[in-house]
């Protein structure tokens, strides 16, 4: 990766955390008394069937986490009303019938959370980015991400990222693929180190020996391998490959990044992560979904491994 690529990505991230303005993040509950649920098929289809988790219609089995609104900045004037982040809207196509979307305004910062804890699946959401984008991200790349493994009870990603911690898919533009480590999370990924203004920066690297990630003085994030993204407007497909501690990222069919040894580290001894809920988040930029579907996966693909990492 060039220099003047690391300078776009490091600039992007810095710049966006500045602008950010100061949320106050919602209490979460506890650990999720729920039990992981393997991503079974239905009774009377074969092994490998799909299983919507978006109905089209409504937001059951979702719950919404929304940072708090920011107050008005005088009596009667703006900041009160609760804007309608997650809502249904009808697509018409050029071609074909007429269908329902998901839309993810961005208007606040949050998350729609799975009732459900899932483990062992392969996740598949169909996205496109829409038009608006809010502060702090109207002069910035537009920006959201799915993710996988959140673990309820843990600190959220950050003060101005208020969903839960997890593992997440980055869906930012440019950025398409790349990996953010929640808190009180560690992961291994094989990567190599680059280094700008001083700041460590991992970037993914297949052949390369795993790091045990993040390190205290580098960013939670790890960069993709390619940009397999489409043009803007055109629909993508963003996938997670989940098979107990184990993640691949795939974008648009193209494996972005894997890892290994998903672990929290929050008591004396390290724990795996292996199952945890799903969340798609709102993070300042209009995003439509046409499909959230599972299927089960007993075991990762050999090509989406990590070497060298105990499994």
């Amino acid at each position: 990766m060039n220099r003047r690529r690391l300078l776009q990505l490091a600039c992007t991230s810095t710049l966006g955390a500045a602008l950010a303005p100061p949320l106050q993040l919602p209490a979460h509950a506890g650990r999720s008394k729920r039990s992981a649920t393997p991503a079974r098929a239905p009774r009377g289809e074969t092994e490998g069937t799909w299983t919507e988790l978006w109905n089209g219609q409504d937001f059951s089995g979702w719950q919404p986490r929304l940072a708090p609104a920011e107050p008005p900045a005088s009596p009667g004037r703006g900041g009160t009303e609760d804007p309608q982040v997650f809502s249904v809207v009808e697509d018409t196509p050029r071609k074909g019938s007429p269908r329902t979307l998901l839309r993810i305004s961005g208007e606040r910062f949050g998350a729609l959370v799975s009732e459900a804890v899932y483990q062992n699946y392969r996740l598949r959401v169909e996205w496109r980015w829409g038009e608006a984008k809010w502060a702090p991200r109207i002069h910035l790349r537009r920006s959201s991400g799915l993710v996988v493994h959140s673990q309820l009870d843990l600190t959220p990603f950050g003060p101005q990222k208020p969903w839960a911690s997890g593992l997440e898919l980055d869906l930012q533009e440019g950025s398409c693929g790349d990996l953010w480590v929640g808190r009180g999370l560690k992961v291994d990924v094989p990567s190599r180190r680059e280094r700008f203004m001083g700041t460590p920066l991992y970037v993914y690297a297949g052949g390369h020996p795993p790091e045990t990630l993040p390190l205290p003085e580098s960013d939670p994030r790890v960069v993709k391998s390619s940009d397999y993204e489409r043009t803007f407007g055109d629909w993508n497909v963003s996938e997670a490959l989940v098979v107990g501690s184990e993640v691949a990222f795939l974008t648009n069919g193209a494996l972005t990044l894997s890892l290994a040894r998903a672990r929290r580290t929050d008591a004396a001894e390290e724990t795996p992560v292996t199952s945890g809920a799903l969340q798609l988040l709102s993070e300042g930029a209009e995003l439509f979904v046409r499909r959230v579907a599972l299927r089960p996966l007993e075991d990762m693909p050999a090509r989406f491994r990590v070497r060298g990492s105990a499994r």
